[in-house]
């Protein structure tokens, strides 16, 4: 069975482990602030999803973000880098 997630393909979704996670719990996960992930979120940086009233995480993102970096921690990766 396949399943489209924000435009992308996959038919081996692991569904015992949670594919979307809240605000709060991506704050958690991060060791940031709710306002921190709404906005990263606001900004673009962090793509979200919205079912019903809830505004959830892709797990995927957030792995993309801890992998690219986002905001200030992206910016400063760069210019490290940039200076080597």
């Amino acid at each position: 069975m396949q399943h489209q997630f924000l435009g992308l393909w996959s038919s081996n979704i692991d569904m015992t482990e949670k594919q979307l996670l809240s605000v709060q719990e991506t704050a958690k996960r991060w060791s940031v602030s709710y306002f921190t992930v709404r906005r990263l979120i606001d900004t673009g940086e962090l793509r979200s999803v919205t079912i019903r009233t809830r505004r959830l995480v892709p797990l995927s993102e957030i792995e993309r973000c801890e992998v690219e970096g986002v905001g200030t921690a992206r910016r400063r990766k760069e210019s490290i880098s940039g200076k080597l």
